[in-house]
């Protein structure tokens, strides 16, 4: 493959690069080195208050655009404006390969491309079904339209196996592929786990019905009403602090303590005992991952979605929805009934490098790309 044009266009406003951007600059990197080929980047427009996009659009000059947010609610993938603004960015980079992460814009993609231009969608999030059931029958329409009748003649990478069920459900009319996400090794540091006062857990907010936060604060609470010796830092995610409030009214207990967001994520990881993961659905995750990477036993739901992971001997699964279970496995390792040691630690680290490492997902990547343009 030389010489092509990728054109990566992303549904991502987050306020920091992640590993999702990290990724992508080790995918450019390989790409120009393996045959000159260039990546074109879009963005919501929204995305531009933040610093790390300022520097991003300075490194990669006359190759990041912004656009409006996409709306999907009641257009039915018909925004005359953002439709307007896409096909004029399509005809001045002239795409070979269109490759779309979450979501957002699929189906403007696929609307606007050329014939020629293959399309990739890449499906980074589970599909996750509202309660309310007017809604649902709305989002199942939707969801038809995106898979069933857009995703004719579109390729759709998948972070696992498991997530073939979800595109079955929408009738999905393309081809799907599996390729695990890759993790940029050189962000996480492996540190001696840390000396706390306190045993302390660490848990990522934000998507809380998504990443289980109820779960977590019912068993939470079970092991304060026994008084046990404790502590649970919570990233702010968009959600997180109304969630608490729900629980606690204004009352939060001293053994939850909410933490800002960083970029440094090692700095994170380096400061607890162990990593929580109860999530409901999942499509690989980067925190478990990042977790090993750094040294860290994991307690994580017994999803399919990270069954990738649930062998390993520094993984601790307890059964998905299931705040008692949780519990318990938090109360073996504050006591000491569950012993993992530096060797399964570090046995951990080695299994994440050797199999899911970013330069081995940009290969996966480039040889599908390969593939759809021969």
């Amino acid at each position: 493959m030389n010489n092509k044009i990728i054109l990566h266009i992303a549904h991502y406003a987050a306020p920091y690069k992640g590993n999702f951007i990290a990724s992508l600059e080790n995918l450019e990197q390989t790409l120009y080195n393996n045959g000159h080929n260039l990546m074109y980047y879009i963005f919501p427009e929204n995305v531009s208050k933040y610093e790390w996009f300022s520097e991003f659009v300075s490194k990669n000059k006359g190759r990041v655009f912004t656009v409006k947010n996409p709306h999907t609610k009641l257009y039915f993938f018909t925004d005359r404006e953002l439709l307007k603004q896409l096909s004029s960015l399509f005809n001045t980079i002239k795409p070979d390969i269109v490759h779309s992460h979450f979501d957002g814009y699929d189906v403007y993609a696929k609307k606007v491309a050329g014939k020629q231009t293959k399309i990739i969608w890449h499906h980074h999030n589970p599909l996750t079904l509202v309660s309310n059931p007017i809604k649902r029958i709305y989002q199942r329409i939707m969801l038809q339209i995106h898979y069933g009748i857009y995703g004719k003649h579109t390729y759709t990478i998948l972070l696992s196996d498991y997530s073939k069920k979800e595109m079955n459900e929408c009738n999905y009319r393309g081809t799907t592929i599996t390729i695990p996400n890759g993790i940029h090794i050189n962000r996480i540091i492996y540190s001696p786990l840390a000396i706390n006062p306190k045993f302390t857990f660490l848990f990522f907010g934000g998507r809380a019905d998504h990443k289980g936060l109820d779960i977590l604060l019912n068993a939470a609470n079970e092991l304060i009403e026994n008084n046990y010796n404790f502590v649970v830092k919570i990233t702010n995610g968009v959600d997180t602090v109304s969630i608490l409030r729900e629980f606690y009214g204004d009352h939060i207990p001293e053994q939850i303590k909410v933490i800002s967001q960083t970029e440094n994520i090692s700095e994170l990881y380096s400061s607890v005992n162990c990593f929580i993961s109860a999530s409901r659905r999942e499509t690989f995750s980067y925190a478990i991952a990042e977790a090993m990477l750094s040294g860290l036993p994991v307690i994580s739901s017994d999803i399919d979605g990270v069954s990738w992971c649930l062998k390993q001997r520094s993984v601790i699964p307890f059964k998905s929805e299931d705040a008692m279970d949780l519990a318990s496995k938090m109360k073996s390792l504050i006591c000491g009934d569950i012993s993992i040691s530096a060797a399964d630690l570090a046995h951990s680290r080695e299994h994440i490098i050797s199999n899911y490492s970013v330069d081995h997902w940009s290969k996966k990547v480039i040889e599908l790309y390969d593939t759809i343009l021969n």
